[in-house]
């Protein structure tokens, strides 16, 4: 059991550093798929690409804290808590990690603290919890045999 609490803390703290490794890129490192500013031809993106560029952006942010949500969980499991206590812990610290993951966008050059950005954080760790609260609710089937 220690085995596995050391390697849940790993694989969550791992994934924390990796949103914030690329949250530290700045605008024009990133990819031009990615950034928002004008591309090399000097124009601004058109509005159909950055629209596209939004709702991708906020399925990349609800993904990433989807998988930090659950491995959150995992963390936590090994600590004894019910799984409302653990829907609540989770939920709280990738929401808390999100809101400190925008603060950090903010010093970034080039790059924005969005609220829209959080609110897709939060609403994929709220699912993938949801999701494993809901099977963690589920009586245990056992198959009768006559």
């Amino acid at each position: 059991m220690y085995e596995e609490k050391n390697l849940n803390l790993i694989l969550l703290v791992s994934w924390c550093a990796l949103i914030f490794l690329l949250s530290h890129l700045t605008a024009s490192s990133l990819p031009a798929e990615f950034s928002q500013q004008t591309h090399t031809n000097g124009h601004a993106p058109s509005t159909s690409s950055l629209i596209a560029f939004l709702n991708w952006d906020k399925l990349h942010h609800a993904s990433a804290y989807a998988v930090m949500a659950f491995l959150a969980w995992r963390f936590f499991n090994l600590k004894g808590y019910r799984p409302s206590q653990l829907f609540t812990i989770s939920f709280i610290f990738c929401s808390l990690y999100g809101i400190s993951d925008e603060w950090h966008q903010s010093f970034i050059a080039g790059r924005e603290s969005d609220i829209l950005d959080w609110l897709a954080d939060t609403t994929g760790a709220l699912i993938i919890l949801s999701f494993i609260y809901m099977r963690d609710l589920q009586p245990d089937f056992v198959e009768i045999t006559t």
